[in-house]
């Protein structure tokens, strides 16, 4: 099981990464916002699902824990550099979210190269990609041909996830920082934890 792809949480993250296409597709080939909002939401609020069936179902993968993470990864690019072209995301926080980002490819991409751990992703973390992943909708959907009720109620809600989830993740990412630096260190000396 540990090496299969075809496990039912790994094709839920693969049905979520062939969605981002068809996302940009009706955001700029149809131009309908709010089915665009509609999608994005819909893609944020299955987030956890793919982890959690994997647990529940013992279906836990080699493939999966690169698999899922990626396309979380992949999705939040995508939709942050659409709806800042689409300019419904504020420049601020669209600025804000992908230099995280860019950093934590970067450290993923160096741990990898290095042949260390991946770290683990903490609570702060996990519920700062959660509010992002709800920002992005909320401000696509303030964007949209709404009632104003429902455009101001989105945007209020947009801006109280998107500013909490770009707190919870450099918070998350400050916590990072010494575990990289843990592990390099350990390298550096050759690990005598590890050591008999």
């Amino acid at each position: 099981m540990k090496n299969q792809f075809l496990t039912i949480p790994n094709i839920i993250s693969a049905l979520r990464f062939i969605a981002i296409p068809v996302f940009v597709f009706i955001l700029f080939g149809i131009e309908n916002r709010l089915a665009a909002a509609f999608l994005l939401g819909g893609m944020a609020a299955t987030d956890w699902v793919d982890g959690y069936l994997a647990r529940k179902l013992n279906q836990e993968t080699s493939i999966g824990r690169i698999l899922d993470p990626t396309v979380d990864r992949v999705l939040a690019l995508v939709a942050i550099i659409s709806l800042l072209i689409d300019e419904t995301l504020p420049f601020g926080i669209g600025i804000t979210i992908l230099a995280r980002e860019a950093i934590i490819v970067t450290a993923v991409l160096v741990l990898a190269f290095m042949k260390l751990d991946t770290i683990k992703v903490n609570w702060f973390g996990k519920a700062g990609t959660f509010a992002l992943f709800w920002s992005l909708p909320l401000f696509l959907l303030a964007g949209a041909k709404v009632p104003s009720g429902v455009e101001q109620t989105a945007e209020i809600a947009a801006w109280i996830t998107g500013i909490g989830g770009v707190v919870l993740g450099y918070m998350a990412l400050s916590m990072y920082i010494p575990a990289v630096k843990t592990q390099l260190k350990e390298r550096k000396q050759g690990n005598p934890e590890k050591k008999e």
